[in-house]
């Protein structure tokens, strides 16, 4: 039960080999240590995919800028088929140049064919979670979608869990 209810039990990198986001994804035989969601250790945001945008550290966030129309960053995350998830994360922690941005849950990266959430610019410092159930499915792509070229989202804490 502490196994598959644990917070962070999904968020977690698997040790026996690299990442890829449909054999390997975050949360697959992971270990408490390699944590990524807290964007502390210089890594952390590497597994991200950025599409139209590029995605760095920036003061212990992962800040994601647009680069074109609807740039996003994408991570792969592994799943339990049908059954239900919480993704919460904290909004742009520092009031930072944010933009909005949607939160995208899918089965293709920035697909969001499972959930979405749309987060508002006057959303800054707060906390954003989407309950969803995974489907049919034994992985899922976890996308930050910002719609206008040259704008910004900072997002740190991230915690994947089953509800």
């Amino acid at each position: 039960e502490a196994y598959a209810k644990g917070e962070r039990y999904r968020e977690r990198f698997h040790v026996g080999g690299s990442y890829h986001p449909a054999t390997n994804p975050i949360g697959r035989l992971g270990e408490e240590v390699d944590y990524i969601g807290d964007f502390a250790s210089a890594g952390d945001g590497d597994n991200f995919a950025d599409v139209n945008a590029g995605s760095s550290l920036s003061s212990g966030t992962l800040r994601i800028r647009s680069t074109g129309s609807n740039g996003h960053s994408s991570i792969g995350i592994s799943v339990v088929p049908n059954t239900n998830y919480t993704l919460t994360y904290l909004n742009d922690p520092a009031d930072s140049a944010n933009s909005g941005h949607a939160l995208h849950i899918g089965t293709t990266v920035n697909a969001y064919d499972i959930a979405r959430l749309v987060v508002s610019i006057s959303d800054d410092n707060t906390t954003q979670s989407e309950t969803f159930d995974s489907g049919n499915n034994n992985y899922l792509y976890v996308s930050w979608q910002i719609t206008t070229n040259g704008r910004f989202a900072f997002i740190d804490n991230i915690s994947f869990k089953e509800s």
